[in-house]
């Protein structure tokens, strides 16, 4: 007899996908005779990233409400009740064994639908501020999975675990060789042989980051004295892409400009410092790689949760923190020119970094799926969500 599929709902942008593609690894690995399906949207990164996982994807219409007008929220919403009832025709026709919801509008429709039909149902909040979409399903999930010891003790729901969040495991594997064979220098190598540019890696999440861009190439005439001892990589999103790649070639400056990057994992193993956003699977690809960072949380993330995730990591002496609203060029500039010129403290930014990773989130979250399925929660439902652990992993 068959097994019955276990759903993986959302996506949206890499911070939602990635995670959840980690914890689909996982599952498949404890069990390739269980099929796995994931639902999202359409338009998200999810259309391109999950088809060549060799899994299935229903991709629903749907749009984000948050910050639309009132027409367009009232065609979202719309749309949004018909993919609701999509899953629950297609739950109905063929009963999963469980939902996971890994966040995103797009997890709403399938993770209600397990809700309205009881099929056990684990959601995953990757930030230290959990989304509404999350906070909503939060009371009604088997169990909830957070990434941050301080985002339990706020999500209201009958088991919550620390987990972590789960990346691809490329980002935790620091001495592998890189693609021509040669080991990989470690971090600081290259300042301190002085025989090798130091490497900047520059990106604003899976879709870009406008000030980011904007900023760095302003901070390019600041830089100027270290046009011949840098090589920059910038991730700068599809908009602006020609802009940024025309500005480092009028400076002069050693670049590889690409609107997305394929290779995060090698890419950030390269680099002595990276700058970015703040978003969650930032944050704990940065620590997996033992990285040094200069964070730019995205002012607008719901409830202001990536100035919260940036804090956390600068809290442990792995990050500095410039707020959008203080993004200049000079002062860009000035960040990176101090940290690259102090080797020392770039080596003690990415140690500090290591012990905020969690190599076994995925399988943690693995464990709740598993456990909402076989029914082994423990009964009693009173606990203190910051001393939550994970289920006993089998196997």
């Amino acid at each position: 007899m068959e097994k019955r599929a276990i759903v993986i709902a959302g996506g949206g942008t890499g911070g939602h996908v990635f995670p959840g593609l980690a914890v689909a690894r996982e599952l498949r690995r404890r069990d390739p005779s269980r099929p796995l399906v994931w639902i999202g949207s359409r338009s998200g990164l999810e259309a391109r990233l999950v088809p060549p996982e060799s899994l299935p994807l229903l991709a629903l219409r749907l749009g984000g409400i948050a910050g639309r007008s009132a027409a367009s929220t009232a065609a979202a919403s719309a749309m949004a009740a018909a993919a609701v009832l999509r899953c629950l025709a297609l739950f109905i026709a063929r009963r999963p064994a469980a939902v996971l919801g890994v966040g995103g509008f797009a997890s709403g429709p399938a993770c209600l639908a397990a809700v309205l039909l009881r099929v056990p149902l684990v959601i995953h909040e990757q930030n230290a501020i959990a989304g509404g979409t999350n906070r909503f399903l939060a009371r009604f999930a088997d169990a909830v999975g957070v990434s941050f010891e301080q985002t339990a003790g706020a999500v209201r729901s009958r088991r919550v675990v620390v987990t972590g969040n789960p990346i691809r495991t490329e980002f935790f594997a620091g001495s592998e060789k890189d693609r021509k064979g040669q080991t990989l220098q470690s971090p600081v190598s290259p300042a301190s042989s002085g025989s090798q540019r130091l490497s900047l890696l520059i990106f604003g999440g899976s879709r870009g980051a406008h000030s980011i861009n904007e900023a760095m190439t302003s901070a390019l005439p600041h830089l100027a004295g270290w046009r011949d001892r840098v090589s920059i990589v910038h991730q700068t999103g599809q908009a602006d892409f020609d802009q940024v790649r025309n500005a480092y070639a009028r400076a002069g400056f050693d670049s590889d400009v690409r609107p997305f990057l394929d290779d995060m994992p090698l890419r950030m193993r390269q680099a002595d410092l990276v700058i970015g956003r703040a978003g969650a699977s930032t944050i704990f690809e940065l620590a997996a790689s033992g990285k040094p960072a200069i964070l730019v949380p995205f002012p607008h993330a719901a409830g202001g949760h990536q100035l919260d995730n940036a804090r956390s990591l600068e809290a442990s002496g792995a990050a500095r923190v410039v707020e959008d609203s203080a993004l200049t060029g000079e002062r860009l500039a000035a960040e990176i020119r101090e940290l690259l010129s102090d080797t020392d403290r770039l080596r003690l930014m990415g140690e500090a970094a290591r012990p905020v990773a969690r190599p076994d989130a995925a399988a943690r979250i693995a464990d709740l799926v598993e456990s909402a399925i076989s029914g082994s929660f423990e009964a009693e439902t009173a606990r203190a969500p910051e001393k939550t652990k994970a289920p006993e992993r089998r196997g």
